[in-house]
């Protein structure tokens, strides 16, 4: 099999003046089928997705593979507002970068963040996502109490104020993954607290729940989560049950990051997976 050869193009999508990075690989020749797009989570960046890209490749799911940064990540660049960091900006980014790179279709992998861009892309465009696989990824839920609210704006502040050191170890601990690999330098790089700090104000503290338009989805998907993912396993096992076409699957001794503790697993099952769909 051809080395892998990965191509880097960061351009303007002419969207809200925003610069969306993004990457494509590939096995030798691309085949014909609908290409597979990987979105990753809160904090992390491109980078975070590669190794399930490139298992992914390996075992022939997809001969195009893309991924890209959200905004506020990586290098992927925004005006400094808040509501350019909002959900709908980043779901319509990623329709755009559809249609620029995947006009027949494709697939969507997202984990956490990535998986809800991805969910609501396929509630905006039904005719354009072949199939959603989700890491640790629920519906959307809408911020209603006062309570929570401060939180996330506490956390938004910390954000702030916090070094690129500190942001990581923040980030790492809510992660909570027992992987001695998977340090928050490595996983977290690059990291902006300043950016971060905006997405929580324009994306999560903005959004709006979608569980009935979750429920008229049906987009085949999988569901993956972590049995040790305290934040997102009740959430997965929740969307499992609205969406219509669904099918989940629980790794155990597993936590939130578990397309990188558990790398080639995931990778099988989207494979199983995406050639069922096809």
């Amino acid at each position: 099999m051809s080395p892998i050869r990965i191509q880097t193009q960061s351009q303007s999508l002419t969207r809200d003046d925003c610069t969306i990075a993004w990457e494509r690989l590939e096995y030798g020749n691309a085949t014909p089928d609908a290409p597979v797009v990987l979105l990753h989570g809160f904090g992390m960046s491109r980078t975070g997705m590669r190794p399930l890209a490139e298992a992914l490749l390996a075992r022939n799911a997809s001969g195009r593979v893309f991924l890209a940064d959200a905004r506020g990540h990586g290098d992927t660049r925004s005006p400094a507002r808040d509501d350019a960091y909002g959900y709908p900006p980043m779901r319509d980014d990623c329709l755009a970068l559809l249609e620029r790179a995947a006009p027949d279709g494709a697939h969507l992998v997202g984990h956490s963040m990535g998986g809800q861009i991805a969910l609501m892309a396929a509630i905006a465009r039904p005719d354009r996502i072949r199939s959603l696989s989700l890491l640790g990824a629920g519906p959307c839920r809408a911020v209603t109490h006062e309570k929570e609210r401060r939180s996330w704006e506490r956390a938004a502040a910390r954000f702030e104020a916090a070094t690129p050191s500190e942001v990581a170890a923040s980030l790492a601990a809510a992660a909570a993954t027992h992987d001695e690999h998977l340090t928050p330098e490595r996983v977290y790089a690059g990291a902006r607290g300043d950016e971060l700090a905006r997405v929580v104000r324009g994306a999560f503290l903005g959004v709006e729940s979608n569980d009935e338009e979750c429920a008229r989805l049906e987009t085949p998907t999988l569901l993956i989560a972590g049995s040790n993912d305290a934040g997102w396993l009740e959430p997965t096992r929740k969307l499992a049950g609205i969406l219509p076409d669904a099918e989940l699957m629980i790794l155990e001794d597993a936590g939130h990051l578990v397309h990188l503790e558990r790398t080639g697993t995931c990778a099988d099952a989207i494979s199983r997976f995406l050639e069922r769909v096809r």
